[in-house]
């Protein structure tokens, strides 16, 4: 016991990430992204780096200021694995020695991190292995900021939780420009911004305005005994649009799903020329594989397979996708826009994948 509390006491006096600015630094710079609106960070002139979080679930109200020497970050855990692909794009993937959820990362390069030992899982089903923590000692916790972490062991060890809320922004570039906090927070504020101003050309290149003869789609995950349609002003309805289609909700708006029984889904696909879907699927799966697997579907689009999905058993929908949006642009384009010849169609899909292409 005597040794764990000295440990404890190491760690905590050993701990520099997380420092008071002195009391003559000024702020030298201040950084507001362009897109997102759920952080601002400030450059003092001590190098201490000041992160201001907002409230994304209420407006106008400040979260947490967290103050760091991003110098002395070099050992990061992340709670979310979206989070470790975006530090693999900064370059610091070698930093990250904890996280959770692992066994969902597709990121080959990643994986083999993970299957190397170079990142624990960290993961309890009470929440987070303190023990664990204390043994990898990281720097910074990427965490989301609700929920039921309990953050109080966690600062006991002198581990800064920096919270990041990119999946609660609606629109794909102030998703993707959430890799500019995680890159100032480790000392990568200049290549992070550099990744995001590309995100954003490829992005707005591969954006187009639905026209009225543009295809209307239906968009849709499930239980299997639910649909769960997005509305028109969440992440899914603005990809569908900046793709040039006319998404079937697009004039919906809230902060939660469409939730419809399969009565509701079949009055819907009468309305609609295409049918996408984000699940788990089987990886060859065909046209007519999709109708065996969900026979109840007796609408025209399905039955002509005209039905496109995203399986997020293979494709990384909620790793990679946040900071590569111009790739399920891309991807939506050439299934629903074969004859323009501006889109890029070398390689293939990454995220979504037409059925009536394989059978």
């Amino acid at each position: 016991m005597r040794l764990w509390i000295c440990c404890l006491i190491c760690l905590i006096c050993c701990r520099e990430a997380a420092v008071a600015p002195s009391s003559s630094a000024r702020v030298v710079r201040t950084v507001i992204p362009q897109f997102a609106r759920g952080f601002h960070i400030q450059l003092l002139s001590d190098s201490t780096t000041r992160i201001i979080l907002f409230d994304l679930e209420r407006s106008g109200d400040t979260l947490r200021v967290i103050d760091l020497r991003p110098a002395s970050v070099q050992r990061i855990a992340c709670l979310s694995t979206t989070h470790l692909t975006m530090l693999k794009q900064l370059g610091a993937i070698e930093r990250v020695v904890a996280g959770t959820a692992l066994d969902a990362v597709l990121d080959a390069d990643i994986r083999r991190r993970i299957d190397a030992g170079n990142i624990t899982d960290v993961g309890a089903p009470s929440g987070i292995n303190t023990e664990r923590m204390m043994q990898l000692q990281p720097d910074v916790f990427f965490v989301y900021p609700f929920g039921d972490l309990n953050r109080e062991p966690l600062e006991k060890l002198g581990i800064e939780c920096v919270d990041v809320s990119e999946y609660l922004e609606p629109d794909p570039l102030a998703r993707a420009e959430w890799i500019t906090l995680i890159g100032y927070a480790c000392g990568l504020g200049p290549r992070s911004e550099e990744l995001f101003a590309r995100i954003r050309a490829d992005y707005e290149k591969e954006m187009h305005t639905p026209a009225a003869t543009a295809p209307r789609v239906l968009f849709v995950s499930t239980d299997g005994q639910y649909w769960y349609a997005p509305p028109g002003n969440s992440y899914a309805g603005h990809l569908l649009h900046d793709a040039g289609l006319n998404y079937l909700y697009a004039d919906s708006l809230g902060a939660g799903n469409l939730v419809m029984d399969t009565e509701k889904m079949l009055a819907a696909g009468l309305r609609c020329d295409a049918l996408g879907v984000v699940g788990v699927f089987e990886a060859d799966i065909t046209a007519e594989g999709f109708r065996q697997v969900f026979p109840q579907l007796s609408i025209p689009c399905v039955q002509r397979g005209d039905v496109f999905v995203c399986n997020t058993a293979v494709s990384d929908y909620f790793g990679t996708a946040v900071t590569e949006p111009h790739l399920m642009l891309r991807d939506l384009r050439q299934i629903f826009f074969p004859l323009d010849t501006t889109i890029d169609r070398s390689g293939n899909p990454r995220y979504f994948r037409a059925l009536n292409s394989g059978g």
